[in-house]
């Protein structure tokens, strides 16, 4: 049985009987047993994997979706690219003529471009664990962007606790927005308790762009070891609401087991922020 089948017979199994729902494991292969048996989803509602294929494509930064298009024929894709929400659109083909569809045309050319997606096997959001850092699935790609850029500021801070000329300084500080430089001395006022490599940049000079880029980076690495040890699928669809070059980040520095102290601190850096951006 496929990965879908078993999650729709998990899913049934909560819904109707638990207890007297796993006699009915004698009927299958073992193989399937033991993938049923480690499913940890105890939701009891369907709707959620009926509805995945939009559901997923709809969390997708167009930039994962290059792949997938260049599979299907041109011909069908004023249809595709009406199925498509308005930032994917614009970020592939911004001029692309809109076709009104009906439900079921829509929705044959939902499973169309979802059946080209080579990376499709995970759970629907809704049946992820829950935990403190959930609300992250509901972040957009500029809110998760944001984000990064703060967590970068951690770094920055340890930067700057090493420099005294104070035209350095000037130099950093004068890049940040006032949120961003009131929360680097909050960073300051904080003992960082893990060590972290030189920002590789030269304080005597002001370079916006490439301090920007930096924080950026070092942000979302923060951010993958955050979510280290959590549900590899969460970490995913993190990754997938950011362009893919970003969403790399984050995957190349998220590991399915936690790393310990570190993990939670990074966690807790993660959690703060997120009370500190909330009204943004």
């Amino acid at each position: 049985m496929d990965k879908n089948g078993l999650l729709m017979l998990k899913v049934l199994i909560n819904q109707f009987n638990p207890k007297a729902g796993f006699a009915l494991l004698k009927f299958l292969p073992q193989d399937d047993v033991k993938e049923l048996q480690e499913l940890t989803v105890e939701a009891a509602d369907l709707n959620p994997i009926l509805h995945h294929p939009k559901a997923y494509l709809g969390r997708l930064h167009y930039t994962w979706l290059k792949h997938a298009l260049e599979k299907i024929p041109q011909e069908t894709f004023p249809f595709i690219y009406s199925i498509l929400s308005t930032e994917q659109r614009q970020g592939i083909q911004p001029a692309a003529r809109i076709i009104p569809l009906s439900e079921p045309v829509k929705n044959y050319f939902i499973n169309e471009l979802y059946s080209q997606c080579e990376d499709t096997a995970h759970l629907p959001i809704e049946y992820l664990p829950k935990n403190e850092l959930s609300p992250l699935l509901g972040y957009n790609k500029d809110k998760l962007v944001q984000l990064g850029s703060f967590l970068g500021l951690y770094d920055l801070a340890n930067e700057v606790r090493t420099i005294v000329n104070k035209t350095h300084l000037k130099n950093f500080y004068s890049c940040l927005t006032p949120k961003q430089f009131a929360f680097l001395k909050t960073c300051l006022q904080k003992k960082e308790i893990i060590s972290v490599p030189k920002l590789s940049i030269d304080p005597s000079k002001q370079d916006c762009h490439r301090l920007k880029q930096i924080l950026q980076h070092r942000g979302l690495l923060r951010l993958g070891k955050a979510i280290s040890g959590m549900h590899p699928d969460f970490a995913w669809y993190v990754a997938h609401q950011l362009d893919m070059a970003r969403g790399k980040i984050v995957m190349t520095s998220y590991a399915p087991q936690s790393e310990g102290k570190l993990t939670h601190y990074l966690k807790s850096q993660v959690v703060n922020l997120m009370n500190y951006l909330k009204d943004e």
